[in-house]
């Protein structure tokens, strides 16, 4: 027969190990510590009707160095000290816990023990324990335990105490920080504030013993509490207790936040049988709850050695159910009777709730009518989207394409939804499968907006060419509205081939993506841009035959403007596919540019027109040279003043013949004055071409007065150009050169003065640059202040 041999525990090393790892942070042995004292009291209220007041007492003395634990529950006999307290393993309360159930259900709930190894964490702050201790049974006498963290332990008779166990730790060097106040309130609060045993530190109780959620709704402000424990506001909060199928209660709550993704939730504290156990666990809640956070206690959970973390046994998978299925209850219920609540929930996690559903269809089945879509009259509900669209779900994919379809489909009458970013289209594409609703993805080709015309004529048809010969862009020649919109850029049709994306599914599997659905998604988006790619051209211009600019655009000359109207339409629609920017905007920005471009090309045609004028002025100017003989510069400075014969330019007129005869001697000819010859025509000739320099007041684009310039420039004459600042008519061509002054006339309605404002300024700086660049007119005879003025 095989000898048998006894295992072994070396005891100071196993304690070196717990302390170095399940029991490294000082405040576990505090925990521990009240577990143990709380549990104890607990039995005691089962097993003793009469008792009704079971505390815990903290205390500590510096100058001992001891950490002190009381209690007043069951205490222990010197059989229970030998069995339980010196025995690893053996704890007394999974025993009462055991003969508790099916009799007294909520004691046993409220035991949190279950290893019977917590005295062992004493040690690891500690050099030595004693327990002194007096049975809640009959007869019982004190005793005393001492032990300095090896395999040996003693225990004493002492004088009788008071019922309870009073356990003192004589702390090493190391932890003696943890004797204080603020240090120890923080751990009972932290681990210990849910203990139904009253906790006293120093004679004040610091723990609140009842969760906030089993109290009466009217004595706790489940918002106040909140912002206090986690520094947030609730946008909704569920208190809930529930005993079937597991014991489960808490207060759950939805997070105010400002922008969406800046904190990711979906997270809760833990408590077993109301002694935390970790903070923000982010496996427990269903994977589509991130925008919840809050705070649990169960008693069906298993905690592990160390208490820190839970098993994820069955219980687990349970409790995550019941957790998904109340916060679902609760969505319906905000649905029926708080609705705006619902909205602002669905508002600010929108896309972090489209995208979770998009794992559980459950979820998704749920939420799916009540999550946000961007359209072209704002956000809005799929079930306010369908009520308006008749029941069809319409999208665009194309990045930045928002405002163009948005306004092409406001004319439509009918909404259309941005799905150009995220999982917008994949959700879109789930739901119309799961709801069995029409989806039609807006391309290039979609009937219900552009209609190609039966039969086009050559004239579109050359357009079209010119579009892609002149600036290599792919056109084609449809109608839509509005017509105020000469054409737009949309995306092609892209055919995915099945084997590439099965590929790259594939692909996505050998990466380990945790979520098949979220990876099918992510490589479908991959397959469609490698497909572009491919393709190259990915985009076409469609040219509105109802506009008028594009109408006007294929009837012009194939000229210059020509090639920069194409240039700007397309860019102009480039733009308009890649911004966002309001449909009103958009139509607002579409008028005032076919404006200009209309006008652009009335401007040239008109300049076509004027450049065969020139041409005929240019061999008339030629000829006319030609035939008239050579002139002689008046000895006299000499300038020739061309005006319209008004009584406001008489004025005029006698203004600059004082300035300019007493400033600069120099004599003003004019036809009014100076005409000597029968044949008038001829006279004007000969003063013209006697005088050295021209002015011309252009004012009302008098014709006679034009004709007059047209001459001066004709014998080559360097002239002034005047203007009244208030004419508001356009002159025909570009006369003004590099002398030009703009004036104003202010007239006193008593005494009938006329004052001509920035006249003489004007003057005299043409003047300079008249006497610098013709060296003739400073050499000529200054016209005598004493002759006769004429």
């Amino acid at each position: 027969m095989i000898k048998q041999h006894e295992m072994k525990i070396n005891l100071p090393g196993l304690l070196k190990m717990l302390s170095s790892n399940i029991y490294a942070d000082p405040n576990v042995a505090v925990r521990e510590m009240i577990q143990n004292a709380h549990d104890t009291c607990i039995i005691r209220i089962a097993k003793d009707k009469r008792f009704s007041q079971p505390r815990i007492d903290i205390s500590y003395d510096k100058k001992q160095k001891t950490l002190t634990f009381s209690d007043n529950g069951t205490g222990m006999t010197q059989e229970e000290l030998h069995k339980y307290l010196s025995t690893i393993g053996e704890g007394v309360t999974r025993l009462q816990r055991q003969k508790l159930q099916g009799t007294d259900d909520q004691k046993a709930l409220l035991l949190i023990g279950q290893f019977g190894i917590g005295l062992l964490s004493a040690f690891s702050i500690a050099n030595k324990v004693e327990v002194f201790t007096c049975s809640c049974q009959a007869n019982s006498s004190g005793f005393k335990w001492t032990c300095e963290g090896d395999i040996h332990y003693t225990v004493k008779p002492i004088d009788k105490t008071a019922i309870g166990t009073r356990l003192v730790l004589h702390l090493s060097d190391s932890n003696l920080s943890i004797l204080d106040d603020m240090r120890l309130l923080q751990a009972v609060k932290k681990y210990a504030d849910f203990l139904s045993v009253p906790i006293y530190l120093k004679g004040n109780q610091v723990n609140i013993c009842i969760p906030p959620w089993e109290k009466d709704n009217s004595q706790i402000d489940y918002s106040d509490y909140i912002q206090a424990r986690y520094n947030l506001y609730p946008l909704a909060f569920l208190p809930f207790q529930l005993s079937e199928p597991l014991h489960l209660d808490g207060l759950l709550f939805v997070p105010m936040i400002s922008y969406e993704l800046t904190r990711d939730f979906g997270e809760v504290d833990i408590y077993i049988s109301r002694m935390f156990i970790k903070s923000n666990d982010k496996e427990l809640l269903p994977s589509w709850a991130r925008f919840i956070k809050g705070v649990i206690n169960t008693s069906a959970l298993t905690p592990t050695v160390s208490r820190d973390e839970v098993v994820r046994d069955e219980n687990y998978l349970t409790i995550r159910d019941m957790l998904g299925e109340t916060i679902l209850n609760y969505l319906a219920c905000l649905e029926e009777h708080s609705p705006e609540i619902l909205d602002s929930l669905v508002g600010i996690y929108n896309n972090t709730i489209k995208a979770r559903a998009m794992d559980d269809d459950v979820f998704f089945d749920r939420i799916c009518s009540l999550v946000r879509f961007s359209t072209d009259t704002g956000p809005m509900s799929m079930k306010e989207y369908l009520s308006k669209s008749h029941d069809v779900i319409y999208y665009f994919t194309d990045r930045g394409t928002g405002t163009q379809h948005k306004l092409l489909f406001a004319y439509k009458g009918l909404p259309v939804i941005d799905a150009s970013w995220g999982m917008e289209e994949e959700f879109l594409e789930k739901y119309a499968k799961r709801m069995g609703i029409k989806i039609e993805r807006l391309e290039a080709g979609t009937g219900i907006i552009f209609k190609t015309p039966e039969s086009v004529d050559e004239r579109w048809q050359a357009l079209e060419k010119q579009f892609k010969t002149k600036i290599n862009k792919e056109a084609k020649a449809v109608a839509f509205e509005p017509s105020t919109v000469p054409a737009v850029l949309v995306a092609k049709p892209i055919d995915r081939g099945k084997k590439e994306l099965e590929h790259i599914e594939t692909l996505g599997q050998d990466l380990g993506m945790r979520s098949a659905q979220i990876s099918k998604m992510f490589f479908e988006r991959m397959s469609k841009s490698r497909a572009k790619l491919v393709a190259g051209e990915t985009t076409i211009l469609q040219l509105n035959t109802t506009n008028p600019l594009m109408q006007q655009l294929r009837d012009m000359n194939r000229n210059e403007t020509f090639r920069l109207a194409l240039t700007t339409i397309y860019y102009n629609a480039k733009m308009f596919a890649q911004h966002y920017i309001s449909a009103d905007n958009a139509e607002i920005i579409f008028t005032t540019t076919n404006s200009t471009i209309s006008e652009m090309i009335g401007n040239a045609r008109a300049l076509e027109e004027l450049q065969v004028i020139n041409t005929r002025m240019q061999i008339e100017l030629s000829e006319l040279r030609r035939r008239t003989p050579p002139v002689a510069l008046s000895k006299y400075r000499t300038c020739f003043f061309a005006y319209p014969f008004q009584d406001k330019f008489h004025a005029l007129r006698n203004k600059i013949k004082d300035i300019l005869a007493r400033d600069y001697g120099i004599k003003l000819m004019t036809t009014a004055i100076e005409i000597k010859d029968a044949n008038i025509v001829e006279d004007i000739k000969k003063q013209i071409a006697e005088a050295h320099f021209g002015i011309a007041d252009i004012t009302g684009n008098n014709p006679n007065v034009l004709w007059e310039l047209g001459l001066m420039i004709g014998y080559g004459k360097p002239v002034i150009i005047l203007k009244d600042k208030s004419d508001k008519m356009t002159t025909p061509f570009d006369l003004y050169g590099n002398y030009c002054v703009r004036y104003q006339i202010a007239k006193d309605d008593t005494s009938g003065f006329i004052e001509f404002a920035l006249l003489a300024n004007g003057l005299e700086l043409n003047l300079k640059r008249v006497f610098s660049q013709f060296p003739e007119l400073k050499l000529a005879t200054q016209y005598g202040k004493n002759e006769e003025a004429r």
